[in-house]
Parts: structure tokens; sequence; C-alpha cells
């Protein structure tokens, strides 16, 4: 009697202990099938785009050095933030900063506005940027608060490759 007890006593700890398994990996389960939503719906596209010229607000073009900027899509192509070659986020004062948000189109171009932030109060008078894509994104102009009467006018291209050092310095 004592022994079939204690062999039931051992069956209930068993039985427990596989219950406590089995919850443990339908939560891990879970947990993972979360992370993979999450992370399939932040993946993003990057493009990298250079500068071609500047455009004042009288219309004149000016030249200027070819640098090169990386745009990164996600959310479905409902934001978009400028970032490195890989897509993370350029550094920023606020997390949300410099992260715009898809406003629909105009005059047939695709048009993203960075929104007022609540923590930057009269600071939002002289931060906010605007990306202007053409129809195929194959063009970009770009806008910010800062110098409000220049446009930054870019060309989708392949993404530049690094330089090699010279061998010899003069």
């Amino acid at each position: 009697m004592v022994m079939e007890s204690v062999i039931c006593v051992e069956v209930q700890e068993e039985f427990k202990l596989n219950n406590l398994i089995k919850k443990i990996m339908r939560r891990l389960v879970l947990v993972i099938l979360v992370f993979l939503f999450v992370s399939l719906s932040i993946h993003g596209q990057t493009y990298c785009y250079r500068l071609l010229h500047r455009v004042n607000n009288q219309g004149v073009k000016m030249e200027t050095a070819h640098t090169y900027k990386y745009v990164t899509f996600v959310n479905n192509m409902t934001l978009c933030y400028e970032s490195d070659e890989s897509g993370n986020k350029k550094l920023t004062t606020f997390a949300d900063a410099g992260v715009c948000q898809y406003r629909g189109q105009s005059g047939g171009n695709h048009v993203y506005i960075e929104p007022n932030h609540q923590v930057l109060g009269s600071f939002n008078s002289m931060l906010g940027e605007s990306f202007y894509f053409s129809s195929d994104f194959s063009r970009m102009n770009y806008k910010n608060k800062t110098f409000p009467d220049m446009i930054l006018v870019y060309e989708k291209v392949s993404a530049p490759k690094d330089e090699e050092a010279p061998i010899e310095l003069y």
C-alpha cells in the first residue's frame, strides 16, 4: 500500500512536470511567433540616393558635392527615415525624430513628412524633414525646416563601392 502511494505521488509529480513543460513550450512558441511577426513587419527596403544639385526658392539650380543619402522604407512603405546602407536609422536626439509618414500622392509624387513631436514643443518650428519621391522612387527631393529655402535633388543609384586607399601618399 505504501509502495502504491509512493508510485502514485511520483506519477502525479511527473504529470505536473509534463504539464509545466508543455505550458512553457507553448509560451516559447508564442514568443517566437511574435518576434518573427515583428521582425518581418519591421524589415524594410533601403535605397541609395546621390545628390545631384540644390535648388533655391527662386528655382535656381546650384551645383554641389555628390554626396549619398540612404533612405529606408518600413511598415509597407508607410514610413521612411534616413539610414546607413544597412537600414539602421541615423542617430537623433529623440527616438522617433527623423521618421517620416506617408501622406499620399501629390502631382504623381509620393509625399513623406515628419510629424510634429509633442516632446519638442517650440523646437518643432526648426525641425522637420520632408521627402518627395517620383512615382517609381527613382528621384527624391529632400527638404528640411533648418534650410527652408533649399531643396536637395537626388537620384536613386546603386550603393557606392568603398574606394581603395592609394598605395603611396604624396
